[in-house]
């Protein structure tokens, strides 16, 4: 039991007239919400209560599953992810496809994924590999890129190469020889060298998309010009 204003939070009671709301009645409806964990400042509370939140969530959408209702989609964002790693989460990242939920996840670097699965870089890789897009903006974690880098097909790059030579008889210097030669040989090259990827501008990304596509973008900046009133 958790006494104090916590305790009326987490165990209301049937005469709190507190108003009380779980994401079944968020998502019937058509509500957004959004909650701050404020993991900078406290970060086992905010893991506890996120954890708690991704668990509700994922009743939910098994309820939605078994009872096919699912017509409305549910878009789920949850920034920096690793403090929230758990089993509630890989779980919906996992198999909430069916209840129409789609999830969006943010984070550094896959370190912050091991560091909070107790230095388990398979655990880390439960949640990493049931994600399908991924979009990269500047990163210095060498460990980060590759995991980035290895999502992408090789690039086939032809490499010419040619050489001559002159070959003169040492007894006989007006005779005198010569061959040229050419070759070709394809060599499959990374399509984007990991370290690009901590030299990346502000703003511009690297994407990589389900089926193999690979888009390089940036995110437009808008610049709103103030107009001055004329003075009457």
């Amino acid at each position: 039991m958790v006494s104090g204003s916590i305790g009326e939070l987490l165990t209301p009671t049937a005469d709190n007239r507190r108003l009380f709301t779980d994401t079944r009645k968020i998502i019937e409806q058509n509500c957004v919400i959004y909650i701050g964990l404020d993991a900078l400042s406290d970060s086992d509370l905010a893991a506890c209560v996120g954890k708690l939140l991704l668990s509700d969530l994922t009743a939910t959408a098994g309820d939605r599953y078994l009872s096919g209702n699912s017509v409305k989609h549910v878009s789920v964002y949850v920034d920096e992810a690793s403090e929230v790693m758990s089993d509630g989460l890989i779980q919906m990242l996992n198999k909430s496809r069916g209840a129409n939920f789609s999830f969006t996840v943010a984070s550094q670097t896959v370190a912050d994924f091991v560091a909070k699965s107790g230095d388990s870089s398979a655990e880390a890789m439960r949640i990493l590999a049931n994600l399908n897009n991924f979009i990269a903006m500047r990163c210095n974690d060498s460990e980060t890129q590759e995991f980035l880098m290895d999502r992408l097909m090789k690039a086939r790059v032809l490499r010419t190469s040619r050489s001559h030579s002159v070959s003169v008889w040492a007894n006989n210097p007006a005779m005198t020889g010569g061959n040229i030669a050419e070759t070709e040989i394809v060599e499959e090259k990374d399509l984007i060298p990991a370290p690009f990827l901590g030299m990346l501008p502000n703003l511009e990304f690297f994407a990589i998309v389900a089926g193999g596509n690979v888009v390089k973008g940036r995110v437009p900046v808008i610049e709103i010009e103030e107009v001055e009133e004329e003075e009457k």
